[in-house]
């Protein structure tokens, strides 16, 4: 099942005009047992959403991080499939696609994470990477959920069906999808 997860997300999947694409990771640490030790030992480039120093102390080891996740090398793609393995199936990560590089990335998931209100105060900060929440804006309006597409290819979101994945993507329709069983068949 991870196995076909991790072909699902490959980036080297994509072919879209000239970009080179990556995989990321936003994953809620709390929710996985010994995740943050794995995640310091492990080869990912990997911050904390948090701006705010204080609370990125309090919370280094529960996050939410965010994770760049690799499928170069035979070691890096293992180290990628047990990290997965790992947060599958507890709520806790969303999956994505982009061609922007790690700082780039980080600082577009740090914009929706924090809520702002009309005046660009921050009011608040939004699980959007817990499936249950993401699977919930997508039924927002087209124009509030633009942020969330803005330079993404397409996000990856486990179902509540198991071993269901399914991929959302922006289109001129409104946000588009495709299920993927991770069983080895794909359905729509």
């Amino acid at each position: 099942m991870i196995e076909q997860l991790c072909k699902t997300i490959d980036p080297k999947q994509i072919t879209y005009e000239a970009y080179t694409f990556h995989s990321y990771a936003v994953i809620e640490g709390a929710k996985v047992p010994m995740f943050y030790s794995d995640l310091e030992e492990g080869i990912w480039e990997y911050d904390i959403l948090f701006r705010e120093e204080a609370l990125r102390e309090k919370l280094q080891t529960r996050g939410p991080f965010f994770v760049q996740l690799d499928f170069e090398s035979e070691d890096a793609k293992e180290e990628s499939m047990q990290l997965l393995e790992q947060c599958y199936g507890k709520n806790a990560m969303l999956l994505f696609a982009t061609p922007m590089e790690f700082e780039e990335t980080l600082q577009k998931m740090r914009e929706i994470f924090y809520l702002e209100n009309e005046a660009g105060e921050m009011e608040g900060i939004i699980r959007f990477y817990e499936p249950d929440i993401f699977r919930e804006l997508m039924y927002e309006s087209y124009k509030e959920i633009h942020s969330l597409f803005n330079n993404i290819y397409c996000y990856w979101c486990e179902e509540k069906k198991p071993q269901t994945v399914v991929e959302y993507r922006y289109t001129p329709k409104g946000i588009g999808y495709r299920k993927t069983d991770l069983t080895d068949k794909e359905t729509s």
